[in-house]
């Protein structure tokens, strides 16, 4: 790993997690698709997640979203949207809070489509296409379903770690086989020193993707900054840029994440 500037390590969480923990966070999002068929959109949303066990390996989490707004042309998403408010998502994540793989999706999936079907706002082919959108997306497999229920929660858990090493640091080259030719992938991560007067961090991940032989362009510009509470290791407040092309369609997305309520300060320690 190639480093930039004074390195270390740091625990960036003094009190562990423990069940009945529970985070309230509000997201905001603007996103413009250009191509054939431009699509823009914004939502808002606000969820809750909770600690639910606490494992060596492991936490179980429970997501759950508590308002949600979304502007757009198509709307089946709106329905898509309303359908999972206050419908729990229990997961099991990596010790930095990385979605492995969903405890309870029977149940949250008949949850979602009986509170559809008594939506009052969704027409009957709005309510189609959720259900047409869901089986295209149970097909695609377990990561699909993870990538687009938990996609908030993703975003937190790709800065947040129990453990950060301070300064800039690039990351081996990836390559991933892709359509005939090969996507090439570059990482940079980055922390600030902690403030002890305020116990938090200042983190950020930049990645660049590119495709080298392939039919049509594919590439990634994403830039992801952070300001993580070293008391309880959650962040704060999040942004997010992404710009993906692939073809002649170009997606730019914009989020912020952010915590509600008070900022824990340096906190009691356990």
């Amino acid at each position: 790993m190639a480093e930039t500037g004074a390195s270390r390590l740091i625990n960036v969480q003094s009190r562990p997690d423990r069940p009945g923990d529970r985070y309230r966070f509000v997201s905001e999002t603007t996103a413009d698709l250009t191509g054939p068929q431009p699509v823009h959109q914004t939502n808002r949303f606000a969820f809750d997640v909770e600690v639910v066990a606490v494992g060596d390996g492991s936490t179980t989490l429970r997501y759950t979203i508590r308002e949600i707004a979304i502007q757009e042309e198509r709307t089946y998403i709106a329905a898509w949207g309303r359908a999972w408010l206050d419908i729990a998502i229990e997961f099991e994540a990596s010790p930095g809070y990385q979605p492995r793989r969903i405890l309870n999706w029977p149940e949250a999936k008949a949850a979602f489509i009986t509170a559809l079907s008594r939506d009052p706002a969704a027409s009957p082919s709005d309510q189609e296409a959720v259900r047409s959108f869901m089986d295209r997306l149970e097909a695609r497999g377990h990561d699909a379903i993870l990538t687009e229920l938990l996609a908030s929660v993703r975003a937190l858990g790709r800065v947040q770690a129990r453990e950060i090493v301070v300064g800039r640091h690039e990351l081996p080259e990836e390559r991933f086989p892709v359509d005939g030719g090969e996507l090439i992938g570059k990482t940079w991560l980055e922390a600030g020193s902690p403030d002890a007067a305020t116990c938090r961090v200042f983190v950020a991940q930049t990645i660049r993707m590119s495709g080298r032989g392939l039919r049509l362009e594919n590439s990634l510009d994403l830039d992801v900054s952070a300001t993580i509470s070293t008391h309880d290791g959650w962040t704060l407040r999040l942004t997010q840029s992404e710009v993906s092309r692939q073809g002649d369609e170009t997606l730019a997305e914009r989020f912020t994440i952010t915590r509600q309520g008070a900022a824990p300060g340096c906190g009691p320690r356990p």
